[in-house]
């Protein structure tokens, strides 16, 4: 696809069984066949809850899965509908998914490790519960069905079933992670932040590393996050300024309810602790509670950290405030 202009970026990619021909797949569901691979269908312009996340060929390469970052399982060719993780809590955005060997089943694994097992396919065990120091972006099973391995973003390598250990990327592909400060209780300098990958979002230090995984793994879902964080305590005065008044009442005492739109006190607002995220979608903003946007954080957010003011859609801090 290179010089090609694709509408997200490539998620996935799955081999033909003649190993003379490959699919890739978009996060918004596009599918492209290269070689001896047949085009079956895609997700191409349907609305997705979530974005794709990854593919799976059948046996006979008669056919493919995808799959999203919700759960959902999109089947095409000769492939099978075997049931999905669709509109159910997930604990992490499906990452990947992997077909049995007989391609009468499947299974789907979470960015948190857990692994979902569907028609034929059996459960061999998962990383739920564990703590993970990056999550997991991919499933892949072994030539007998028996097993599988999964596969963390820093290179680490968990084996079940069947799946022999064979090594993993030593050392990680990312350091460890360091340990932070503890949150701010008031407004904080801009030394106390950092920016979050290229986002132009700047968050405390005690939350950069939440924060970067929830937009790495929306990413992975399809998905374009962007927003601000981290603004100064002049700044809030000035939006209280803007919004509430000139006076001294309006800009440092007036409820902030009274304000249009609302806006916190100087001093009291999650901003300026850099404890806050005003999100945008795809650089819009997140208006409604029906944005795909919204529906991702909504089902996601609180696994790193943030939570909802119900009354913004597009504002998630560290306490709902």
């Amino acid at each position: 696809m290179n010089g090609t202009p694709l509408n997200t970026s490539v998620v996935g990619m799955a081999p033909t069984p003649s190993g003379r021909g490959y699919w890739l797949v978009g996060g918004d569901g596009g599918v492209f066949a290269f070689g001896d691979a047949e085009f079956y269908g895609s997700m191409g312009g349907q609305a997705l809850n979530l974005g794709i996340t990854g593919i799976a060929p059948t046996p006979s390469g008669r056919g493919y899965w995808l799959v999203g970052g919700d759960g959902g399982v999109f089947a095409f060719g000769d492939a099978e509908f075997y049931g999905s993780m669709g509109g159910q809590a997930l604990h992490g955005p499906i990452m990947g998914m992997a077909s049995s060997s007989s391609g009468d089943g499947y299974w789907l694994v979470g960015s948190d490790g857990g692994v979902f097992a569907f028609g034929d396919a059996e459960f061999h065990g998962s990383l739920a519960d564990t703590t993970l120091s990056r999550p997991v972006m991919g499933i892949t099973r072994t030539n007998s069905g028996d097993g599988y391995w999964l596969v963390g973003a820093d290179g680490g390598i968990f084996a079940f079933g069947d799946a022999g250990f064979h090594g993993a990327v030593d050392p990680p592909l990312l350091p460890p992670v360091e340990p932070t400060p503890p949150p701010p209780g008031g407004p904080v300098p801009s030394s106390e932040t950092a920016q979050v990958l290229d986002t132009g979002i700047y968050v405390h230090v005690s939350i950069l590393d939440d924060v970067t995984r929830l937009i790495n793994d929306s990413e992975a879902a399809g998905l374009d996050l962007g927003g601000w964080g981290w603004r100064s305590h002049e700044r809030q005065i000035e939006l209280r300024r803007a919004h509430c008044g000139t006076s001294h009442y309006a800009i440092y005492e007036m409820p902030s309810s009274s304000c249009s739109p609302p806006t916190a006190r100087p001093g009291n607002s999650m901003h300026e602790r850099g404890l806050a995220v005003d999100f945008t979608c795809a650089g819009g903003s997140i208006s409604s509670r029906n944005n795909r946007c919204f529906r991702w954080l909504e089902a996601n957010a609180a696994n790193y950290g943030l939570y909802n003011l119900p009354s913004e859609p597009w504002h998630w801090s560290t306490n709902g405030r």
